[in-house]
C-alpha cells in the first residue's frame, strides 16, 4: 500500500484545552449506544454468527466473516454493564481476519456507503481490546492494526482509522502506539496514545477509540483524536490529539468503496490476495454518525440524573380544542423521557418520549394529573406531579362591581375559557345591552343611565354561563332549566 504522510503544521491545544474531559466525577457510567437522528451505522456485534446487524434502520448488515476472525467472543462487562459479544480478529497468526458487508474470496465488495453528513462531518467509533504487547517493535511484521476502512483498490478510495505499533514505517518513530487517520491516500497525523495516566495503553484492556471532523475543511483542530480507557467513572470520552485536515473526506458523504471492520478494504498489492493487516485483539459497538459529537455524547456518561426546570403551571384550567403543554428540563445523557397520565404511560401522542409534551387540542378526556419518569439506562427521576382540568365552559374570572362619576370611564370584564369560540352578551337589570357581546363592557363617558346590575352570559354552542357581582345578596351558582349558571351580579354605580 503506497500513501503520502503530511505532518500537521501544529498540534492542536486539544491536550491542555480539553483537559477537563477526563474529570472523573462521580456518578457515572458506561452504556451501549442506541440510534439516534445522528447514527448513520451502528454495530453492536453481539451476534454469536452472522449477519452482524446494523441497528440503524435499512442500515448495512456485515454478512462476509473471513479469515480467522470469530464472532461470539465475550465482551466488556462490569457489575453495571454487559457489552455481551464482540468480533475477534485474532493475532499474528490470522493476518487476513477481517469482516465485510459481503464480497467473495478475500475480496470485499464495493457498494454504495454512506460515512459522513452532508456537510462532510463525521464520528467514528468502536470499543478494543488491545490483545498485544504495546511497548514491542513489530517491525517484522510492518504493518499496521486496522479498526475500520472505507477504501477500495476498484472504486473510491475515502479513509482508514487503524493502530500504528512501534517499529513499522508507519508509526514514523513515534516510540508509542499512534492512532493514525488516513484521508483518502494520505495520512492526515499519527496521535501518540499514552503511555501514562489514567488512558494509558496496556495489553488486555478494553478503551474506547474515536475521531471526529467538525466538517470544516483546513479550519485548526478540526479533527479530534480520542483513547479512554473504559472505566465506568468516566462521563467524557479522552481528547488526546487534534490537528488540521485540510480538506473533506470524498464524497463528501457516501461513496461505492468497500467498508471494513478488523483489516483493510484493500488487498495487497491491488491484487486478491488474503488481507494482512488484522487488528491484534477485539472489536465491539462500532458506530459511524454523521455529525462531530463531542466528548460527552459517546459511550461515557453521567449516571445520576437531575431534574433542574419542573413542568408548570401546577394547576391549570384550559377549554376544550385549547392546546396544552408540559416541558422538563433535567442534567445527564443521553435521556429518556416517558410522560404519563394518571400515573400511566401515554402512547397515543408523539410527543409523549419527549422533553416537551404537547396535546395541541385538548378534550375533557385529557382532564387529570400528569408526570414525566426521566431515565437512563442506570437511573429514574420522576418531576413532579402537574393537574389539568379540560372544560367545555367555566368562567374563571368574575367581574367587579365600579364606582365612578358621571362622565368617567368605566369597565366591566370577565374570564372564561372553553370550547371555541365563546359567545359573550352583557345584561342590565335584566334586559340585554345592545352590542354587548365582548368579555368585556366598557363606559365611555358615564352617564346615569348606566347604573344598574350587570351579569353576562357566556356561551358555546347553546350552553351558557352567567356571571353577576358583589353587590346582590345572593353568591351563590344556581342553574336554571335552560342550563345557564348564575353568578353574582355586579353593580355599576
Amino acid at each position: 500500500m503506497h500513501y503520502f504522510r503530511l505532518k500537521p503544521a501544529a498540534r492542536s491545544l486539544c491536550a491542555s484545552a480539553f483537559a477537563f474531559l477526563a474529570a472523573q466525577p462521580g456518578g457515572a457510567a458506561i452504556q451501549s449506544y442506541t440510534a439516534d437522528a445522528a447514527t448513520l451505522h451502528l454495530w453492536h456485534l453481539d451476534e454469536a454468527s452472522k449477519p452482524c446487524v446494523d441497528a440503524v434502520p435499512g442500515g448495512t448488515n456485515l454478512t462476509y466473516l473471513i479469515g480467522g476472525a470469530i464472532l461470539g467472543n465475550a465482551s466488556f462487562s462490569n457489575s453495571a454493564v454487559n457489552f455481551t459479544n464482540c468480533i475477534s480478529f485474532g493475532t499474528l497468526s490470522t493476518p487476513g481476519a477481517v469482516i465485510f458487508p459481503s464480497g467473495s474470496g478475500n475480496v470485499g465488495t464495493a457498494i454504495p456507503f454512506t460515512y459522513a453528513g452532508a456537510n462532510g462531518a463525521f464520528t467514528y467509533e468502536a470499543m478494543v481490546q488491545v490483545e498485544f504487547n504495546p511497548t514491542n517493535n513489530y517491525s517484522a511484521r510492518n504493518q499496521p492494526f486496522q479498526i475500520m476502512d472505507c477504501d477500495s483498490d476498484s472504486a473510491t478510495r475515502v479513509f482508514q482509522l487503524r493502530l500504528d505499533p512501534i517499529g513499522i514505517a508507519a508509526n514514523g518513530g513515534l516510540g508509542v502506539v499512534g492512532i493514525e487517520f488516513i484521508n483518502g491516500t494520505t495520512s492526515v497525523a499519527v496521535a501518540p496514545i499514552p503511555t501514562n495516566g489514567p488512558d494509558a495503553i496496556l495489553s488486555n484492556a478494553w478503551y474506547h477509540i474515536a475521531v471526529t471532523y467538525s466538517g470544516s475543511a483546513n479550519t485548526t483542530s478540526n479533527l479530534l483524536f480520542y483513547w479512554t480507557l473504559l472505566d465506568p467513572s468516566r462521563t467524557n470520552a479522552d481528547c488526546i490529539y487534534g490537528t488540521n485536515m485540510t480538506s473533506s473526506l470524498a464524497g463528501p458523504s457516501s461513496s461505492t468503496t468497500v467498508f471494513s471492520l478488523g483489516n483493510s478494504a484493500r488487498n495487497p498489492s491491488g491484487g486478491t490476495g488474503s488481507d494482512v493487516m488484522n487488528f491484534l485483539g477485539k472489536i465491539d459497538e462500532v458506530r459511524i454518525s454523521s455529525v462531530a459529537r463531542t466528548s460527552g455524547q459517546m459511550l461515557f456518561v453521567s449516571a445520576g440524573i437531575t431534574i433542574t426546570s419542573q413542568p408548570s403551571p401546577t394547576n391549570q384550567l384550559v377549554g376544550t380544542g385549547q392546546p396544552i403543554s408540559y416541558s422538563v428540563t433535567a442534567s445527564g445523557s443521553p435521556l429518556n423521557y416517558q410522560w404519563r397520565h394518571n400515573g400511566s404511560a401515554v402512547t397515543n401522542n408523539n410527543t409523549a418520549t419527549n422533553s416537551t409534551f404537547t396535546i395541541p387540542s385538548a378534550q375533557p378526556s385529557d382532564s387529570g394529573n400528569y408526570d414525566v419518569l426521566v431515565t437512563n439506562n442506570n437511573y429514574a427521576v420522576t418531576s413532579m406531579v402537574v393537574s389539568v382540568t379540560v372544560t367545555n365552559l367555566a368562567i374563571i374570572t368574575q367581574p367587579v362591581s365600579v364606582t365612578t362619576g358621571n362622565g368617567g370611564t368605566a369597565a366591566l370584564s370577565v374570564t372564561a375559557v372553553g370550547a371555541q369560540p365563546l359567545f359573550y352578551q352583557w345584561w342590565q337589570n335584566g334586559s340585554p345591552v345592545i352590542g354587548a357581546t365582548n368579555s368585556t363592557l366598557t363606559f365611555s363617558p358615564l352617564i346615569p343611565a348606566n347604573a344598574g346590575n350587570y351579569y353576562v352570559v357566556a356561551q358555546y354552542d347553546g350552553d351558557a354561563h352567567a356571571n353577576g357581582s358583589a353587590g346582590h345578596a345572593d353568591s351563590g351558582f344556581r342553574r336554571d332549566q335552560r342550563g345557564l349558571e348564575w353568578i353574582r351580579l355586579c353593580r355599576l354605580v
